[in-house]
C-alpha cells in the first residue's frame, strides 16, 4: 500500500535548507560546503540519515519534487525511525537487507562485507528494508519507494 508521507514512525529533527539542486521527497540528502542541501552524491559513502520531506505546507505530496533554490524540509532521522525512502534502479529488494547511498539521492543494497578492506563501507549503512518488493523494470523513482528503518 502506498504511503502519503515520508516519515512513517519516529521523532526525527526537522530542519529547512535552501537547495542547491532538485530533490524529491524520500531522497537521501546532504549539506554541501556552502550550507545548502542537495541529494547525497557519493555511492556507498558515509551519509547522515537525512531525508527530504514532502512540502505539505504548500499542498504538495510526496511525488512533488523541490526545485533548486527553493527551501526544502528535511528529517534528520534517528535509529529506529521509519521512512518511506526511494530505491535506486534495481529489480527487487528483500526485507532485512541493509541499504547505503546510491550516489543520486536514492538508496541501494549495501555491498557484501567479506574482507578487511570492505569494513570501511560498514559506516555507510543508513537503513534496512522493512519490506520485500519487486519493482517494474525502468520504473520512475517515485515508483521505487520502500519502507525502511534507520539503523
Amino acid at each position: 500500500m502506498a504511503k502519503k508521507t515520508i516519515i512513517l514512525k519516529g521523532d526525527p529533527v526537522i530542519k529547512e535548507y535552501t537547495l542547491s539542486g532538485n530533490i524529491t521527497p524520500g531522497m537521501l540528502g546532504m549539506i554541501d560546503t556552502d550550507g545548502k542541501a542537495k541529494v547525497h552524491a557519493t555511492a556507498n559513502g558515509t551519509a547522515a540519515a537525512m531525508f527530504a520531506l514532502e512540502d505539505e505546507l504548500q499542498g504538495n505530496d510526496i511525488d512533488t519534487a523541490y526545485s533548486s533554490g527553493a527551501i526544502g524540509r528535511f528529517a534528520l532521522c534517528r535509529p529506529g525511525d521509519e521512512v518511506y525512502a526511494i530505491m535506486g534502479s534495481l529489480d527487487s529488494i528483500d526485507e532485512g537487507q541493509y541499504l547505503v547511498s546510491n550516489g543520486d539521492g536514492c538508496l541501494q543494497i549495501a555491498p557484501t562485507i567479506d574482507s578487511a578492506s570492505d569494513l570501511v563501507q560498514a559506516g555507510s549503512i543508513v537503513a534496512r528494508a522493512l519490506e520485500a518488493l519487486t519493482f517494474t523494470s525502468g520504473a520512475a523513482a517515485t515508483a521505487r519507494r520502500v519502507k525502511v528503518e534507520i539503523v
